[in-house]
């Protein structure tokens, strides 16, 4: 035996060491062959050709040694059946020979060849022994599973990989209808495929089924099978199996991450649309909020108008919330905690819940008086309120209720029940969403915040929602649980830290007409004009003088004939050309001094601008709020200089 420096399987160093067949070694990067036994050696002496590991292809072998052109030797070593081929091996008679080929159990690509000379195993003179005597030995040493079924469909032999692969003893096995090895589901399809192999004996059959091992385990399988005669003349089907559960599991997996590609990629174009949206609608509400308020100033105290005024400005600030939703949906939302009342959250989205669930599936608000308020941003809470009230939906099929239930809980219940590091000695606000669905196992309860794991359809879930809601619950401080099982329905609990009630939180309107203002000059930098327009009348309302300029380049050239007049700069940070970071840095570099406060319908993006190492400049959220502008605008005009 020739072979080279490399670890060889203990069952290819049996097939080296042996003298009834040519067997080689191969390397499926480079094609050089670097182990063969004597019979190859011997084929290749009758070329006139010696032979060292690794300084000869496998082309080069099967060549010399029987005349193989490169298409038949991709045939010959892509079969990894048992294969009979005729060749002519050169200055000698034509001949028939049986080869196998498969892949080694190596980190490198390693193949193992096999080639049965059949000439020699049935020589004319001594038909019978010496063939049984070979062919039961690659029969038993094949590495993959041989089985043999008779007309009844049960199994007549099994060679030792089978027994070994399925973890059976052969008097298990023999005897046994070949059905009952496959998994329950697949039986009917393989007594289907025996039956056809037997009708059709002429076709070699192929086909991808689970068989089940002893011990319960689940093997995909690869099947051929062909009707051949037995030792009496009566038909049977040989099957040859090769275990796939690996390359079905790497198809699967790589099946999976393309679905997880696609759907990030739709989320994305989504989410992209979704920003825009935002943004021009935030626009559109800075308008009508500049006007309410304007109009707000100009009327009488007692003007009965007012109460209308204030209607608009309500709607308006509903469709704020919208608008965050919207950003934080694109992921351009920054995060704006605020003391909130949890039941007036309920309470305003309750007809929204309504319209999500149905008239089938009743919604039972059960919320306890007097609760305190919790810290968070009120347009994450409505996200999570509403992606759980969906999913409660969802999990009914048919008539059914929704409750969502509130109680007041201790840090020790809280960590019991979600795992969490609760704050001892504080209290938190449980918010409990169940539904009398069909429940959850414990194997999805298990799964269940994982990203893009979902139990719905395709076309109904991505399996993003109870991951977002758990990151959003998590950064306000809380924690979340499951409770279900199936039959019985599922109950979320959402747990968020409580905040002592103050005086201060009480939210008041505050009155345009003492809103603060001054007389300095501001450069107004806004590429809407109705924007512009609006803002720069409360500015002159305030008593500002106003400079405008609808883009950086305009603002540039207005700061460079009015440049030692400017106290501050107030700018969009999307405009077209330069953006407004870019341009408050600018003018901040060549005018010492000058204030900055930055308009942003993407603040998130205006800080990721700044990435921690340029200024970071006060801004306000679009759409505005202008009470809010007004107070920021006198905060940063009165701040002393650094």
């Amino acid at each position: 035996m020739a072979q080279s420096d490399i670890p060889v399987p203990d069952h290819v160093q049996w097939w080296l060491a042996h003298e009834g067949c040519g067997a080689l070694v191969w390397d499926g990067e480079t094609g050089a062959v670097l182990g063969a036994n004597t019979r190859v050696q011997h084929w290749l002496a009758g070329a006139d050709r010696r032979w060292t590991p690794g300084e000869e292809s496998v082309r080069d072998v099967f060549g010399l040694a029987f005349g193989t052109t490169p298409a038949d030797l991709a045939a010959w070593l892509g079969a990894q059946a048992p294969r009979e081929q005729r060749v002519s091996r050169p200055g000698r008679a034509d001949v028939r020979v049986v080869l196998l080929t498969w892949r080694l159990t190596e980190p490198r690509p390693l193949w193992a060849t096999l080639v049965l000379d059949l000439d020699v195993v049935q020589p004319r003179s001594r038909p019978g022994e010496a063939t049984a005597a070979h062919m039961e030995l690659l029969y038993q040493r094949s590495p993959l599973m041989y089985f043999t079924v008779g007309v009844d469909g049960r199994i007549i032999g099994v060679n030792r990989t089978g027994l070994e692969q399925l973890g059976y003893a052969r008097d298990e096995l023999v005897g046994r209808p070949v059905a009952d090895v496959f998994h329950p589901e697949d039986r009917d399809a393989a007594r289907r495929q025996v039956a056809l192999g037997f009708r059709e004996p002429e076709t070699t059959h192929a086909w991808e089924l689970r068989k089940c091992r002893r011990d319960g385990a689940v093997l995909w399988v690869e099947e051929w099978a062909r009707a051949v005669p037995g030792p009496d003349g009566t038909a049977e089907l040989l099957v040859v199996c090769q275990d796939i559960t690996a390359r079905r599991a790497a198809e699967q997996a790589l099946r999976d991450s393309e679905a997880r590609l696609l759907q990030a990629q739709k989320q994305e174009a989504l989410g992209r649309l979704a920003g825009g949206i935002a943004h021009d609608f935030s626009n559109l509400l800075t308008v009508v909020l500049g006007h309410c308020d304007a109009v707000r100033q100009m009327l009488p105290r007692e003007s009965p108008v007012l109460d209308e005024v204030q209607g608009i400005r309500e709607a308006a600030q509903q469709a704020t919330n919208l608008s965050r939703q919207l950003l934080t949906f694109s992921r351009r939302q920054v995060v704006q905690p605020e003391p909130l009342q949890l039941d007036d959250v309920v309470a305003r989205m309750t007809p929204l819940f309504r319209r999500l669930l149905g008239a089938r599936i009743a919604l039972d608000v059960v919320w306890a008086p007097g609760l305190p308020r919790v810290l968070a941003d009120p347009g994450q809470i409505e996200q999570v309120l509403t992606n759980l009230v969906v999913n409660a939906r969802d999990a009914i099929t048919d008539a059914g209720t929704v409750r969502i239930v509130s109680s007041l809980v201790s840090a020790s219940t809280c960590a019991d029940d979600t795992g969490i590091a609760a704050q001892p000695g504080r209290t938190y606000l449980c918010v409990s969403i169940r539904d009398d669905g069909a429940g959850m196992t414990e194997e999805v309860q298990r799964r269940a915040f994982e990203p893009f794991f979902t139990t719905k359809a395709d076309d109904r879930g991505t399996g993003l929602g109870l991951p977002t809601v758990l990151a959003i619950v998590t950064q306000a401080g809380g924690g979340m649980a499951i409770v279900s099982a199936p039959g019985e329905g599922c109950d979320v609990r959402v747990y968020l830290p409580t905040i002592p009630v103050t005086a201060s939180q009480v939210p008041v309107l505050p009155d345009p007409r003492t809103l603060p203002g001054g007389n300095e000059t501001i450069l107004l930098v806004e590429d809407r004009e109705a924007v512009r327009r609006v803002a720069q009348r409360f500015l002159v309302r305030r008593g500002y003088r106003v400079l405008e300029a609808e883009n950086a380049e305009q603002a540039l050239e207005v700061a460079a004939t009015h440049s030692h007049e400017i106290d501050l700069l107030l700018s969009d940070v999307i405009l077209g050309g330069m953006d407004g970071y870019a341009l408050a840095v600018t003018l901040t570099n060549r005018l010492p001094g000058l204030r900055v406060v930055l308009m942003s319908g993407y603040p998130s993006e205006m800080l990721t601008r700044a990435a921690g190492v340029g200024p970071v400049f006060p801004f306000v959220n679009k759409p505005i709020d202008f009470p809010t502008l007004a107070q920021l605008l006198r905060d940063q005009l009165e701040r002393s200089q650094p």
